[in-house]
């Protein structure tokens, strides 16, 4: 959904950093890696997916490399918050394993899956300094196929696997909304860009 410097899928406008600006562009997996200034907890970079329609995409999973050339620099340990309009940022439950070296790429599968237009990476935990390369993987929310509960009586959809009577709104085990998409949703396999 980010694409490499030889082939943008966003273009470089659409990366936002917590600092070294001129540095964003690198952040792309064929890119020499984004360093921010300082290297603590406050630091974050983030991509803005939208588009001129400002669309939301459903992110499935997200691969990771620290910096290319000297130096061991790289991220072992972030989290994910995600936005519709860069206000508001909601805190994504997982804690992701990042790198153990500097090349390795590393894919962990989002879990549950990200439905937002803005998503930003927070480094925890790194190697020497805070290096990051980063491509993400999902479709478009609007193609992404979910197992809708309309019908009566249908289970709920999720593991849970309780039953809905004909005039539950909401599933009396886990609280998920007849209609709503749920975790067992079926979609598209993963892709990059639009």
């Amino acid at each position: 959904l980010i694409g490499e410097l030889k082939q943008r899928v966003i273009e470089d406008d659409a990366i936002e950093v917590s600092s070294h600006e001129a540095w964003k562009k690198d952040s792309r997996m064929d890119g020499d890696g984004w360093c921010p200034k300082k290297h603590d907890e406050t630091q974050w970079i983030q991509w803005d997916l939208g588009g001129p329609e400002e669309r939301q995409w459903v992110m499935q999973a997200i691969q990771t490399k620290g910096n290319y050339g000297g130096g061991l620099y790289f991220v072992t340990e972030f989290t994910l918050s995600y936005s519709d309009d860069g206000e508001l940022w909601v805190d994504h439950p997982q804690v992701f394993e990042g790198n153990e070296d500097t090349e390795m790429m590393k894919e962990n599968a989002i879990e549950p899956v990200i439905v937002a237009r803005m998503l930003r990476l927070h480094p925890k935990a790194w190697r020497d300094a805070i290096a990051l390369r980063v491509e993400l993987f999902g479709a478009p929310a609007k193609t992404f196929k979910t197992k809708l509960l309309q019908q009566e009586g249908t289970s709920c959809g999720c593991t849970c696997g309780n039953s809905l009577a004909p005039d539950d709104t909401f599933c009396s085990k886990c609280g998920v909304e007849r209609g709503a998409l749920t975790p067992s949703a079926q979609h598209e396999e993963p892709a990059q860009g639009w």
